[in-house]
């Protein structure tokens, strides 16, 4: 995690040997959100959270693709979203 609290981000690797880095994906029960939309999601009612470090590891269900994608994501399942 990068930044600070107001402007945090989760930088994962790309595929291939080159070493960059690529600001994650932000998933909330499975939909895409701006990271600002989880920023200040009370904690309490996270269920759980999976990193995906690569877009070819990111369950097809939650749009991952290694070819339309170059990083991975976060998961956060909520207890609104029955994680």
């Amino acid at each position: 995690i990068q930044g600070t609290p107001a402007d945090w981000r989760v930088m994962l690797p790309k595929g291939g040997a080159s070493g960059d880095m690529c600001e994650a994906r932000y998933l909330l029960d499975g939909f895409e959100v701006d990271r600002t939309a989880i920023q200040d999601y009370p904690p309490e009612n996270i269920v759980a959270i999976e990193v995906f470090r690569r877009a070819s590891r990111v369950p097809v269900e939650l749009g991952g693709t290694a070819l339309t994608r170059d990083c991975g994501a976060v998961v956060i399942w909520t207890k609104r979203g029955g994680g």
